[in-house]
């Protein structure tokens, strides 16, 4: 398995490249790279890793539907450790990406045993 570091570094590496968008002339098709990726990290990630994963979410680019896989991985995480996450991440979550961040309430936080 991956460290932490590559895990978050590999998280916002393809994130970059999804954002800037991709041509056909590019080796490989980020949202499809991401999808795997995505769908191939620990059940029970490092708290960084889920971090990691919530700083990817920006309502200021079209993401293609591709963020909804994150939405799907976030489910599966224990809850305590993607509550901890959310709160860290509250800040970026409330300038980039106010609408998931209700996405997120609804789904999440609201939901919580707390």
């Amino acid at each position: 398995m991956a460290s932490v570091k590559e895990m978050v570094e590999t998280i916002a590496s393809l994130s970059e490249v999804r954002k800037r968008g991709w041509s056909k002339a590019d080796l490989i098709n980020p949202d499809q790279d991401w999808a795997d990726y995505i769908l191939h990290l620990p059940q029970n990630p490092p708290l960084q890793v889920i971090e990691a994963l919530l700083k990817t979410f920006d309502d200021s680019i079209d993401d293609g539907g591709t963020q909804e896989i994150v939405i799907g991985y976030l489910t599966v995480v224990p809850r305590a450790l993607l509550l901890q996450a959310l709160t860290n991440q509250m800040a970026h979550l409330k300038t980039h990406a106010p609408s998931w961040l209700e996405d997120l309430e609804t789904g999440f936080i609201q939901d919580a045993d707390l």
